[in-house]
Formats: C-alpha cells, sequence, structure tokens
C-alpha cells in the first residue's frame, strides 16, 4: 500500500520494479474505466523529479478524467441487455420447462436483493404474458432511484455535481442527459477530449536541466582534463558535452569556462529566465568546486508561460474543467550528488 500522504489512491497505483534491461521503474499508474473504456496513463518518478511530484500529477490527472468521462448510472447498468439475453429487454426472460416456454419473468436486482415478477403463460396466453412481465420490469425501475454506480465517495460527489442530468432522463454513453442535446454537441468527443486532455498535461511536463562535471586523468597525455555534459536533463533530452585541459591553466580557470559554456548551452535551450534560476540555485556550489568532488545536478525549471497554462484548461474542455488546474509540482526540483570517479582513457 502507498505510504503517507499518499492518500485517496483511487484509479491510482504505485508501481515500483525494473524494466527488460535490469533498470529500475517506479511511477504511479492511473487507471479510470468509464463505459467498459480505459483511461491510463503512467506518471514516472524519473518523469515528474521525485515519488511526490509524480503523485501530484497522477492525482490531478485522474481528477481531470473524473470531470470528464462520467461512471455508469444504475439505470443504464439495469438496461443493458446480457450477451445471453433472448426476449431483446433487460430484464425480462423467459421460462422453460422440458423445452416448453410456460412464463415470462421480470427481474431486477437492487441493493443486493433479487426481485421477480412470473406471469404464466397458460394463464395470460404469450403475448400479454411477455407485455405483463415488461411493464413489471418498467415498475420495477420506477420504485428504484436513480444513482451513479460507483465505489468510491468522491467519485460519487464529483458525478453528482457534474453529471446530475443523467439520472433524470434517458441519455446516451457520450455522458450527456437528451435534454442536455445541445450543450453535449457543443463537447468534443470521448477520443478528442482524451486527446486535449493528454495535450494539455503534455505541455505541462517539467523540464529538467542536467550538469555533470569531472576530472579526468588522461594517461595517454599525462594531465588532467575537465569534462562537461550539459542540456536537457528529461530522459531522452539532448545533451552537449565538451573538455579543456588543465595542463597549463588552473582548474579554476578552466572551471570559468565551463561555466560560461554551461550558460550558452542552457540559456539557448531553456531561455533566459530558467537559466538565471538555475545559476541562482547552483552557480556557488559549482564554483566552489574542487578537481576530486565531481558534481552531478538535475534542476526542474518553470519554463515561461506554465503557471498560465497550468489554470488554462484547452478550449474544448473548459466548460466541464471551469475552476480546474493542473498544480504546480512540489519543492524546487533541484538536487545535487557529489561522487568520487577516476578512469584513464
Amino acid at each position: 500500500m502507498p505510504d503517507t500522504p499518499y492518500q485517496n489512491t483511487y484509479c491510482i497505483t504505485r508501481v515500483n520494479g525494473a524494466n527488460p534491461s535490469g533498470t529500475p521503474v517506479h511511477l504511479w499508474v492511473v487507471n479510470v474505466k468509464r463505459y467498459r473504456k480505459l483511461y491510463v496513463r503512467n506518471f514516472a518518478d524519473s518523469v515528474y523529479g521525485g515519488k511526490e511530484a509524480a503523485w501530484q500529477m497522477a492525482v490531478a490527472y485522474r481528477d481531470a478524467l473524473l470531470r470528464l468521462f462520467p461512471p455508469y448510472t444504475l439505470l443504464e447498468q439495469q438496461t443493458q441487455p446480457r450477451a445471453n439475453n433472448k426476449s431483446g429487454i433487460a430484464g425480462v426472460s423467459a421460462r422453460h420447462i422440458k423445452g416448453k416456454r410456460t412464463a415470462w419473468i421480470a427481474t431486477l436486482e437492487a441493493s443486493g436483493v433479487t426481485y421477480n415478477c412470473y406471469f404464466s403463460i397458460k394463464e395470460h396466453g404469450e403475448e400479454k404474458a411477455k407485455a405483463l412481465a415488461i411493464a413489471a420490469r418498467q415498475e420495477l425501475l420506477a420504485q428504484h432511484p436513480n444513482r451513479f454506480v460507483t465505489t468510491n465517495a468522491g467519485a460519487t460527489q464529483m458525478a453528482q455535481a457534474l453529471f446530475q442530468p443523467m439520472l433524470q432522463g434517458p441519455h446516451d454513453s457520450n455522458g450527456m442527459a437528451s435534454q442536455n442535446r445541445a450543450d453535449q454537441e457543443a463537447m468534443p468527443n470521448e477520443q478528442r477530449r482524451l486527446e486535449l486532455l493528454n495535450a494539455w498535461f503534455d505541455a505541462v511536463r517539467p523540464q529538467f536541466i542536467q550538469l555533470r562535471l569531472s576530472v579526468y586523468f588522461l594517461s595517454n597525455k599525462g594531465y588532467d582534463s575537465l569534462f562537461i555534459v550539459v542540456g536537457d536533463g528529461s530522459p531522452s533530452g539532448h545533451k552537449q558535452h565538451k573538455s579543456w585541459t588543465i595542463q597549463r591553466r588552473t582548474y579554476q580557470e578552466v572551471l570559468q569556462h565551463a561555466w560560461d559554456y554551461a550558460q550558452a548551452i542552457l540559456t539557448q535551450q531553456f531561455g533566459r529566465s530558467c537559466w538565471r534560476e538555475f545559476a541562482k540555485s547552483h552557480q556557488a556550489t559549482v564554483l566552489a568546486s574542487t578537481p576530486e568532488q565531481p558534481i552531478f545536478i538535475r534542476h526542474r525549471c518553470e519554463l515561461p508561460g506554465h503557471a498560465v497554462l497550468r489554470k488554462t484548461p484547452p478550449v474544448g474542455l473548459q466548460h466541464m474543467l471551469r475552476g480546474f488546474r493542473i498544480p504546480a509540482l512540489v519543492s524546487s526540483g533541484h538536487f545535487s550528488l557529489r561522487c568520487s570517479k577516476s578512469i584513464d582513457t
């Protein structure tokens, strides 16, 4: 079970394992089922900068799905003919004795109780017995108020607040009551809703600056060299590298060249505001380093416009996501790791 403070794990599962190559995998999986369709998205710790940040995004995505895709109602569930139904009407079936049809039966299951109404063909005739069973089935449905079929109190409250018209009359699987037909026609279909939602979450996916500094002794040349790798710190991000010899210069002199190189690359990739944020957090650490202490930094940066984008749902979803926003991720998302390393090249 997820540990505190990871509460309200409805439709969210934690996965800790390894991929086929043996690389550790740590992520949250959102899995929401609506109208026999599964909506699944993964939120990996490595993509969002840690377990808690990935959890925040998973919860936000789950909550957005619950706003966009309503659950089944009890009436829908009870009026869906089963695969073995032969009458064409859910809850109405024929009874046979020794291969002979003897009655029509109306059945309803509600709140753990099964209700049956039996109409003999011998007494009423074939057509009337079936008609009576159909009428009895409708009466049974009317006696039990419609509700959303959900197992989570929060999901129930959200459905009642957003999809109340579904409980009041005929509706379809697109999630709107017939009296709201105009709203339904103006709303994107299920696939488009999902595409817009995923594009929104993709657009605010955090960006990471990565910088790695280390000094290696070049045994074939007899002197040290400072290596830097810098760029996009996301799992598939583009990075650039360069090296400087420390043969006739001090480490601090070469280090300043490396810092200037990092500034040029990162400003080009992320913009001035992200570079200033990165420099404010890490310049002192980098420039105070020594050749014996390699440095690795992965820093989550807030791109210009992300703050506004997080609280601005896509145009096609603004009606259903009114007041909803993607949260700002916890912490500043940066950390430094020092380690010792020496190799010959």
